[in-house]
């Protein structure tokens, strides 16, 4: 792993977060290749013509191409100096990515991912992150904080759902205006 100096050790003990540079493109390549083969058999059912189509959007070319420019927010997640996890975004606030190894989900690193992605994503002007989430990931987006915005949509095989979320949290009074409307049932 190259990764750049951006460092930062995440509020999650044993998770460090680097830009991903293009030089990490084949481990990346491999990272996503391994995570949607484990963990997102639901949606590819094992079908080797969907795995192949799913697959060849994060090729090592591909993703080389796609970390060399500049409007792309790119982040690793290492774990114990392991490539565990990336994260990938538009810098006009779509998120195209995000996978965690199997073996390293549920311990923080994707939600780690997607806070400084989108942190990143507002202090570059973006004030909504949208994506499209398979049957695997929509849960874990919830969890964050995002929203259905739409029909699923069958692409290559896959269902995907479009989701967003704000990424402007509101001021104190209107978050205390909206909580005491709904206590109250207005």
């Amino acid at each position: 792993m190259t990764g750049c100096p951006a460092v930062s050790a995440h509020k999650t003990p044993g998770i460090t977060l680097l830009d991903a540079l293009g030089s990490d493109a084949m481990a990346i390549s491999r990272l996503i290749d391994h995570s949607v083969r484990t963990g997102c058999a639901v949606d590819h059912r094992n079908d080797p013509q969907l795995l192949n189509t799913w697959l060849r959007s994060s090729s090592p070319a591909r993703l080389l191409r796609l970390l060399d420019q500049g409007h792309i927010h790119a982040r690793l997640a290492l774990m114990h100096s392991r490539p565990v996890g990336v994260a990938l975004a538009h810098a006009d606030g779509e998120i195209l990515h995000c996978y965690v190894l199997s073996e390293f989900s549920r311990r923080g690193v994707g939600t780690a991912l997607m806070s400084e992605l989108e942190e990143q994503l507002l202090e570059r002007g973006c004030v909504t992150a949208c994506l499209s989430s398979n049957l695997t990931g929509q849960g874990f987006y919830r969890h964050l904080g995002y929203r259905e915005v739409g029909q699923p949509l069958r692409m290559g095989g896959l269902t995907l759902t479009p989701m967003e979320k704000s990424l402007v949290r509101p001021a104190m009074g209107e978050w205390v205006e909206r909580l005491s409307h709904r206590l109250v049932g207005g």
